[in-house]
């Protein structure tokens, strides 16, 4: 196995380094810069995002991939950055809302079996009931990798002793029915709704069924009023 599967498994630690200053309604960008030699690692932000919300979406960018092995010292860190698919460095998703919510957690193995495992733990994020973000890496176990360690080493099989990687967190809180981004469920967002009636518009598609009716009219009057 080459180095570049330490990055595929370093990027299951994203939201272990989030950083954050303001308590956030808006898109919030957290910032990261993780590494683990292979403890168990748990880590809380220190502020929130708005918990009461629909839904989280979130886009995670990592811009650096280090790996650190040992050949009689260590070595590292190296940049493997380049190593990483480009559809690993970029990522997104959602959770439901409102808080607490899992964002994601389960087994991170890599690379797949039959082949040994270069990294492997257990991973859990979550957003607590209060919006802060909590972040369990256990049963972290690093193996061995295959890497040009140059002249005169050449290419080697070495044991792997830390990983890292930094990078951004984009997360927005989301209020499903606030069709103009106001901030509030009123008389504004309820004539959009009645605009797109009996059409497949998404954003007015509120319950998911791909027509804009009686069930999203509900829902957008039981979300009256602000938002979060």
């Amino acid at each position: 196995m080459r180095i570049g599967f330490v990055a595929v498994a370093a990027a299951s630690l994203t939201l272990i380094g989030l950083n954050q200053t303001a308590l956030a309604s808006t898109t919030e960008v957290w910032s990261f810069d993780v590494s683990t030699t292979g403890d168990d690692t748990f880590w809380s932000s220190m502020t929130a995002v708005k918990p009461a919300a629909d839904r989280f979406d979130w886009t995670v960018e990592i811009t650096r991939v280090e790996a650190t092995v040992f050949f009689g010292i260590e070595i590292g860190p190296l940049d493997v950055t380049d190593q990483v698919p480009p559809e690993l460095l970029i990522t997104s998703g959602s959770a439901d809302g409102p808080a607490p919510t899992v964002i994601d957690e389960g087994p991170i193995v890599a690379p797949e079996p039959p082949e040994p495992p270069a990294v492997s733990m257990q991973l859990a994020v979550t957003i607590d009931a209060s919006g802060f973000g909590q972040v369990a890496a256990t049963d972290i176990t690093l193996g061995t990798v295959t890497v040009d360690l140059g002249f005169p080493l050449g290419v080697q099989t070495v044991p792997i002793v830390g990983v890292g990687m930094q990078g951004n967190v984009d997360i927005t809180p989301v209020c499903v029915a606030d069709l103009d981004g106001s901030g509030d469920v009123g008389a504004a967002d309820l004539a959009q709704l009645i605009g797109f009636w009996g059409s497949a518009e998404p954003s007015a598609d509120l319950d998911g069924d791909g027509v804009v009716g009686a069930a999203d009219l509900a829902t957008l009057i039981g979300f009256w009023g602000p938002c979060f």
